[in-house]
């Protein structure tokens, strides 16, 4: 809630001071140039998605630069469409390469699970054998009271 207050606060000043620079009638038009910019750039969003899909299929590019080349011009395009100044200069930021790929490399990924094995006989026990030591890898969080369990249903099967 506080950074919704924050925001809001930031915009009405950068807003209020830019259109008391440059004019009611121009802040009128940027707005209405944000907006189709924005919309422009939802529009051709499946061709850059395609394009970006392809090269990471042919492994061209990496996870990280498919979600730099598609989500956040994506957002921008929503910020872009958003009245205000603050939004639409967070919206060209995320438009820009160069600064998507800063951040995405500066954050790490959430589903990427880093494991580190002491031994190559570790990785295979843990791997092929199906066998779980809590010394085996780092951070582990080893959990007795958890079951893996398969259930099968008999008449989908067709076993009596």
């Amino acid at each position: 809630m506080i950074y919704i207050i924050i925001y809001l606060l930031l915009e009405t000043l950068i807003s209020v001071e830019i259109s008391s620079q440059i004019g009611g009638l121009n802040t009128f038009f940027e707005m209405i140039l944000t907006v189709l910019i924005g919309i422009f750039i939802i529009k051709n969003f499946k061709h850059n998605l395609f394009s970006t899909m392809q090269d990471f299929t042919t492994g061209g590019i990496d996870i990280n630069q498919l979600k730099s080349r598609n989500i956040f011009p994506m957002v921008g395009a929503i910020f872009l469409i958003i009245p205000g100044f603050l939004t639409d200069f967070i919206g060209v930021l995320f438009q820009l390469s160069f600064f998507t790929d800063l951040l995405v490399k500066q954050r790490p990924n959430p589903f990427e699970y880093k494991t580190e094995f002491k031994t190559q006989e570790n990785f295979q026990n843990m791997h092929f054998q199906g066998e779980f030591n809590k010394s085996d890898k780092k951070d582990f969080k080893y959990d007795d009271d958890i079951i893996d369990v398969e259930i099968l249903d008999k008449d989908k099967k067709g076993l009596t």
